[in-house]
């Protein structure tokens, strides 16, 4: 069942927001509770002019769209903090984030337990509204990041190393809204990240607005899952089921300095049967081997005002098949008022590097030319 964001939101603040209040003590002074309360709200309007070569013609279109409609909020405090928010983007609104982190040892253990993104990635954590660019990297299409319902234990250690792990249910809905195709069986992984040089949040994304000393960190993630009752893809086997397990893996480094940023990752996704499936349906599906990557880089050329930044994903859903494609992106950011006003515009191009596509593949034109441009407006 879709969980209902306003039940959410409401028992989210009925049960963890004594925002400050103001009762006097014995001397008359106001009594500040140590929980603090911070609304969210993300919008992102955009507009892309698309232009796709198909011999013998060419074909373009303007797509307005409400990329991102998010509001939510959170909230922290020394021990407890919690987070909630929906997006409206697509008309009817869907769960994006809604859980509560409890802390312990200063920061060495935190256990979050709600409706979350599983850690596979830094680009995959970054705040809805530290993306450096108005599209996100396809890339992450192979290891398709989907919120789960579930716990997990995460933390920081002697100040240099970072650490996430935990199961999910696998009961929520996909990053769009849509249900996956099968029941959960098993969901658990997790992600480590060394960072030498002080600690880089992930909500930071790739931005680097404080400037400042050198910060690096490198990391690895990984998740397994197995699922059951997947429909066959076929006509003939109308009905048939079969089970799969699914390992994604995945590497990144991000290094910033003074305004400039750099970051990589790098993703592996395989998909193949799982045991129980039955022998008739077992020879008819193959593996799967999904490899992708990215790799973007950011410097302000005017401080805290205008940054430029560009960025190459590439990847093919199935190595053993064929059909890669790579899509290079470059655009500018103007900041109006810190990160909360923000406009951008940018140009990306969507190329085959290899070919033959398999029968079937939706990536049929040669070339795609997006034009963009996005106003952000966040709190």
């Amino acid at each position: 069942m879709r969980p209902a964001p306003g039940l959410i939101g409401f028992l989210l603040l009925f049960l963890l927001i004594p925002v400050s209040s103001s009762a006097a003590d014995a001397g008359g002074g106001p009594i500040e509770l140590p929980v603090s309360f911070q609304p969210v709200l993300v919008l992102q309007p955009r507009v892309v002019f698309r232009v796709e070569d198909r011999a013998p013609s060419r074909a373009s279109e303007l797509v307005p769209s409400l990329h991102r409609a998010e509001l939510g909020f959170a909230v922290s405090g020394r021990f407890i903090a919690a987070a909630f928010a929906a997006d409206a983007s697509g008309g009817v609104p869907w769960l994006r984030d809604a859980f509560v982190d409890v802390g312990l040892l200063d920061g060495t253990i935190a256990v979050r337990v709600g409706y979350m993104r599983p850690p596979l990635g830094r680009e995959v954590l970054a705040a809805g509204d530290r993306h450096l660019l108005p599209a996100e990297p396809e890339s992450l299409d192979i290891v398709d990041p989907q919120r789960e319902l579930g716990a997990e234990l995460h933390g920081r250690i002697a100040g240099w190393l970072s650490y996430a792990t935990g199961a999910w249910s696998g009961v929520a809905e996909g990053i769009d809204g849509t249900r996956r195709s099968g029941e959960l069986e098993a969901l658990a992984g997790g992600r480590v990240v060394v960072e030498p040089l002080g600690p880089m949040p992930a909500e930071e994304g790739a931005s680097d607005q404080r400037g400042g000393g050198p910060r690096l960190a490198i990391g690895a993630a990984g998740l397994f899952g197995r699922r059951r009752g997947v429909p066959f893809p076929g006509r003939a086997e109308a009905g048939a089921t079969y089970g799969e397990d699914r390992l994604r893996l995945g590497g990144e480094a991000a290094f910033k300095w003074a305004g400039m940023s750099a970051t990589a990752e790098l993703f592996w996704s395989a998909a193949w049967s799982s045991p129980g499936t039955e022998a008739a349906l077992e020879s008819r599906l193959p593996r799967v081997n999904g490899l992708g990557g990215t790799l973007q880089l950011a410097a302000f050329v005017v401080k805290k005002r205008l940054e430029l930044a560009a960025r190459c994903d590439a990847w093919d859903e199935d190595v053993d098949v064929g059909g890669a494609l790579v899509a290079p992106m470059a655009g500018v950011s103007f900041y109006a008022v810190g990160t909360h006003v923000v406009l951008q515009l940018a140009y990306r191009a969507r190329f085959a590097v290899e070919d033959p596509f398999p029968d079937g593949s939706s990536y049929k034109e040669p070339v795609t030319h997006d034009a963009m441009m996005m106003l952000q407006l966040s709190l």
